[in-house]
């Protein structure tokens, strides 16, 4: 996850200033993602003694790393920053989610350069505050607006922490004396499908951590954000991992899987998608947000055709499409998976949750 104007080489500094959250004041969004950390190291899965920290960086880009017999992960303020600003736009257009609230402020071709970035502001040296200078401006848009970003950010955490407790930092210091993987930026000379394995199993990790992190809150989430209507939470979801997966890099022209360290994007879209949406099926029927339909994949045309409008000019190539998973079956069967099998092995003797098989 990063800028596109980020060079490989570059990577986020461990050491940089971090956030404190409370120094956002409560009644923010800083302040909700703050509760939402906390309540992840009450999950069952967590197993381990993790912790979050938000650096003072503009990529979009996180890091995990272990101190001693405690498991890291560092984001960058950025990250959520350039999320939330994202989903304010969308929220902004009526074609999106138009069951909620009133319709936004944004109609016709509009452009990610035409609107003020975020910033932090902090004034009479009261609470810091990130300033926000779009955004619907009804209510109930910019509280599901709100909800959307929480479920972007846990994933990338859950992504982070599937590399702590899936045993790939482990494993990769004892094989290679790496002792912090990036998700853009690492260094080190991994074999290609290796690496790809690993963050597909961080992927998975993330996507049952997330359905079971929501499961643990929805009658909150329903309340405080969605004005009691459950039908809206796998949209919700859906919309967050869509606009996630949008923000990270597009490969570019030259892009070789073989020699790659991340599966196509918007492959690794269609595995969590598929991968959520079956777990929906299965062992969250009983849940509201189980209620699943061929109207979950409207909603991600729209938001993703809504995203692809903004960054069309800047960055043509900014595009999830789905058109070419097919061409990826025989790739992840023949080799990923063969691959898996036998790493695996290596990563169960430092993984502390059942890895899949």
């Amino acid at each position: 996850m990063k800028d596109a104007g980020r060079k490989e080489d570059e990577n986020m500094d461990l050491y940089a200033p971090t956030y404190i959250l409370e120094e956002f004041g409560p009644g923010n969004l800083l302040s909700a993602l703050k509760s939402e950390c906390e309540h992840i190291n009450h999950l069952p899965v967590r197993a381990i003694d993790f912790h979050v920290k938000f650096s003072d960086n503009q990529d979009f880009n996180a890091v995990a790393y272990e101190m001693g017999d405690s498991a890291y992960t560092n984001v960058s303020i950025a990250t959520v920053m350039q999320l939330y600003h994202n989903v304010l736009l969308l929220m902004g257009r009526s074609e999106l989610l138009p069951q909620v609230g009133e319709e936004g402020p944004f109609e016709g071709i509009y452009r990610i350069e035409h609107f003020v970035t975020p910033e932090i502001c902090q004034y009479d040296n009261q609470y810091k505050q990130i300033a926000f200078y779009i955004g619907p401006e009804d209510p109930e848009r910019l509280k599901v607006a709100e909800l959307i970003t929480i479920f972007g950010m846990e994933f990338i955490l859950f992504h982070e922490l599937g590399h702590h407790v899936g045993g790939h930092l482990k494993f990769l210091e004892r094989k290679m004396g790496v002792q912090q993987l990036y998700a853009q930026g690492n260094s080190f000379a991994l074999d290609p499908q290796a690496y790809q394995m690993l963050e597909t199993d961080a992927d998975a990790i993330a996507s049952a951590c997330l359905l079971e992190s929501i499961s643990t809150k929805i009658d909150f989430y329903i309340k405080s954000f969605l004005n009691g209507s459950g039908e809206l939470l796998p949209h919700c979801i859906m919309i967050a991992l869509t606009t996630v997966f949008f923000l990270m890099d597009r490969e570019d022209a030259a892009y070789d899987i073989h020699n790659s360290r991340y599966i196509p994007r918007d492959v690794r879209f269609r595995l969590v998608v598929h991968i959520i949406q079956d777990k929906l099926k299965t062992d969250y029927q009983s849940c509201a947000f189980s209620q699943t339909s061929d109207k979950l994949m409207d909603t991600f045309r729209i938001c993703n055709s809504l995203l692809d409008e903004l960054y069309t000019e800047k960055d043509p190539k900014k595009k999830i499409v789905l058109d070419e998973f097919d061409e990826m079956r025989e790739y992840y069967n023949n080799i990923l998976l063969p691959l898996w099998k036998k790493l695996r092995i290596e990563l169960e003797k430092y993984a502390v949750i059942n890895l899949p098989t």
